[in-house]
This record gives C-alpha cells, structure tokens and sequence, in this order.
C-alpha cells in the first residue's frame, strides 16, 4: 500500500531557488493523522561551515555530517511542541544528484529518525499505531522545484514510494490546546543506598510522568468521551485542557526500591525532611503546555498530545539541567557529581533542589508554536538565538510568550539579605559559567525543616551542600 504524505507549501524551497541554492538537507516535521503523515514545517539542518556546497558529495562528505544531522534531530526534538514531531528529512538538490545519492540519503534519515535522538514515548496515539511510522525522504528537484517523496522501510531496509500532495496554509487549519502542571518532586534517599543520584532522578520522572499519563481530563471543562471530534466542541481560539489526578496533589513523593518494589505516594508536607536516615532531593517548577491538532483529530488524541508534551518538557528540563551539571563538573571540583552514591547524601547531611528552567514559547513564521528553555544567567536573545540556529527562521520578541510563573530565579547577590529564615553559608561551592560572574549561593531554611527555592544564576537549580544540621 503506497502511503500518501500532505505536505504544506511554505515557499522555503522557492525562496532556495530564487536565491540560487542547489543543495541543501533538513528534517520534517508535522503529525500522523488516520495513517497519513501532514508535514508542517520544513526546518533546515545549519551548516557547519561558512562555505555552502555546491553538490550533494560535498554536503555528505564534510566532517561528522550524519552525526550532525542526529544532534540537529536531537535539538529539535526538545523544541517541537505537542502534537508535532519529526517525520523524516528532506534533500534539496539536483534530480541526478539524488538518484546517485540514495545510501547517503538513508543514512541521514536514519540518524535523523534513531532512537536516542528521540525524546522517550509514554502515551500512544491511536492514529500513530494505526498508520505506518516508516520515515520520509522527501526530494525537491532544485531546477524544477518538483516533489518526490518516498519512506524509508526500517525493517526491511529499503526505499518505498509514496505519494505527496501539496496544499497551502495547512497549519492554519491546527486548533491550539493549552494546559499546565505545577511540579514538586521530592525523593526520599535511605541511608544505606548505594543508587547513584543521577538514577534516582531519572526514577523520580518516570513516576511522576505515569501518573500524568493516568490523568483524567476536561476540555474547555467538558467532560469529553475519548472517541469525540474536536471539532465537535463548541468553537474556541485556544481549548483548555484541565488534568486531573490525586497522585499529582501537593508534594510527589519517589522512594527508591529497596527490595525490588517501588513506592510513590503524595503528601502536602515534607514528612521527613529532619529525619537522620532519609536526605531529600526535590525538583520544582510549573509546566505549561501546549499542543496542536486538527478537528478531525480525537479528544483522546489531543488529550495525550497535552500529556506528552507536560512529560517531554519535564525530560527536557531535566536534561538540561544535568548536562549543565556535567558541564560544570568538568572544571568546578566543589560540583557535586551525580553519579556519586546517594547513601553520600546522608553522610554529608545534604539537601539538594532544582528549580526547572522556564519554558518559552515562539511562533513560528509558518503558523505554529516552537519552544525553549530559558536559564537564568540567559536572556530572551539566546532563545531567539537559537531558534534561528536549529529552525532557520528570525523571530522578533513580539513573537515570544513566556506563559509559566516562577519563583524568584534572580542571582541571590540581587535578593534582599532580609528574608525571614535566611541565612548564608560561606563554606558553600561556587559555580564559574563563561562570563557569567561567580556568585556564591545560599541556602534558604524554614522554621519547619524544608527549604524554600533558590536558583543558582548559571544553571536555574540549587545545590546545598554539607549544611550543618542545628
């Protein structure tokens, strides 16, 4: 059966034309509907040097190319909202160019579309199992702008032809759906537990995103049944999806098996934060979400869209946040490293909290919505910044929305000295970022043991290290 693709004219390949580009690669993205895949957004893979070429052997022949193509997936991966993901990639070049280029092209879609590169599933969309997840290569002749599109059969490892059609304007016809999350996290740590630190994080978030994908759910506070079309809600410029679980009430706590067996409960309070043979890591922040869908798409499908962009922007942030870390480590002893055991926690009487980074959201010139994550030693230009670098388009900020609500991520030599219960540790690290001046962090206490968010100005998260029990 020949798989038909809807691919939405952007211009970007005449504008290539007209410029006189004749070679160019990038990845597509979009949604699966009912079996057929909707590519909405061409997004050109950035060149890694100044000088473009001028034939598809000089394209695949510069240095780690493929691997390039795979860490551009990775990024935009990160950035792609709900409801869209990366569908294939695209080869702008001469028709005979192509032709000669076949196992070069399969190997950019494979690196492209390889596992690690994609962020972890949890809910599954019916339209997604029903139809045929084969990547695409899409060809576009650069002397005569016409469309070849074939899929890339993973199993069998070889190329099938597809049939494209063309239309106009195809995200305009994408209804928006927004929803948000707040997030505390907390994982309770034994004495006598050899678990590195970084696991138990990665435990603590795929606890946390079951009970997300458990949620019950209203849209526009309608009680929806799962088969009902969007399009049969009454009509709304952005729908309001409300998650609703007992096990995301107040504080989320992980604790992490001892004797093969898990445990996640919720509390409003941190029930052992004093107690000599438990330390507590936390994770806070809020989530919004945002994700988009055609009329014709399900309740249940738009439903799990909102869900898995909640839980892949929670991965994403975290992501963030340790590889920062691991940055870090690479130049600052004092970091504290998360591989080291989390029995070290109690021995050292050690509390740590990571505020999440804050989400932007960026419209995209071709109708849709794009994100980022915004640190506090950063500015609005590094988002834009970016978005320019893995989606090859110039926004302004009239273009941005930041929709979350923080705690105060200010440095804390900008915080008044005053506030009630705070106090300052001299004998605390110190983290170095680039230019970034070094600030010294300080811990925040409450009269009933747990810690108030702080956030360090490089990195967004709060390491309190050997703090001194009263």
């Amino acid at each position: 059966m020949v798989k038909t693709v809807s691919f939405a004219e952007t211009g970007h390949f005449t504008s290539l034309a007209t410029a006189g580009v004749s070679i160019q690669a990038g990845l597509l993205a979009g949604q699966t509907v009912a079996g057929r895949d909707q590519v909405l957004l061409v997004i050109p893979t950035p060149q890694q040097t100044d000088k473009c070429p001028t034939n598809l052997k000089q394209l695949f022949g510069e240095n780690g190319f493929f691997s390039w193509v795979k860490e551009h997936a990775r990024q935009v991966n990160r950035m792609l909202c709900g409801g869209t993901k990366l569908l294939g990639v695209y080869i702008f070049s001469p028709a005979d160019a192509f032709a000669q280029s076949q196992a070069q092209c399969i190997e950019s879609v494979r690196m492209a579309m390889s596992a690690d590169t994609l962020v972890q599933p949890d809910c599954s969309s019916p339209s997604d199992s029903e139809g045929d997840s084969d990547p695409l290569i899409l060809h576009v002749d650069s002397k005569t702008l016409k469309y070849s599109c074939k899929t890339y059969d993973v199993a069998a490892k070889w190329l099938k032809p597809a049939e494209i059609k063309t239309q106009r304007g195809q995200g305009n016809r994408l209804e928006t759906l927004t929803s948000a999350l707040d997030v505390h996290i907390s994982i309770l740590v034994d004495s006598s537990s050899k678990e590195p630190v970084r696991n138990l994080v990665q435990g603590a978030v795929t606890n946390w995103c079951k009970a997300v994908e458990s949620c019950s759910y209203t849209v526009d506070n309608v009680w929806c049944q799962p088969d009902e079309l969007l399009g049969s809600l009454p009509p709304s410029p952005v729908r309001q999806v409300d998650l609703w679980s007992s096990q995301l009430n107040g504080v989320c706590v992980y604790k992490p098996p001892s004797d093969n067996s898990q445990k996640e409960e919720n509390v409003t309070t941190l029930p052992v934060a004093k107690s000599k043979s438990r330390s507590i890591f936390s994770i806070r922040g809020s989530l919004s979400a945002r994700a988009f869908a055609f009329e014709k798409s399900s309740i249940s499908d738009c439903v799990n869209s909102i869900k898995q962009d909640l839980m892949n922007s929670l991965r994403s942030r975290i992501s963030a946040l340790i590889e920062e870390l691991d940055r870090q480590m690479e130049t600052d002893s004092n970091v504290r490293t998360l591989d080291k055991p989390a029995c070290d926690l109690i021995a050292e009487q050690a509390n740590l909290q990571w505020l999440l980074p804050k989400r932007v959201l960026i419209r995209h010139p071709d109708s849709l919505w794009i994100s980022d994550y915004l640190l506090p030693s950063e500015t609005m230009e590094d988002v834009l910044e970016r978005a320019k670098v893995f989606f090859g388009v110039t926004v302004d900020h009239d273009s941005v929305e930041t929709p979350e609500d923080f705690c105060d991520a200010r440095p804390v030599a900008q915080r008044s000295a005053s506030q009630p219960g705070e106090r300052r540790d001299d004998s605390m690290s110190r983290l170095n970022h680039d230019s970034v001046e070094k600030k010294s962090v300080s811990n925040v206490a409450t009269s009933n043991g747990s810690f108030l968010p702080v956030s360090l100005a490089v990195v967004g998260l709060l390491c309190v290290r050997s703090e001194e029990r009263r």
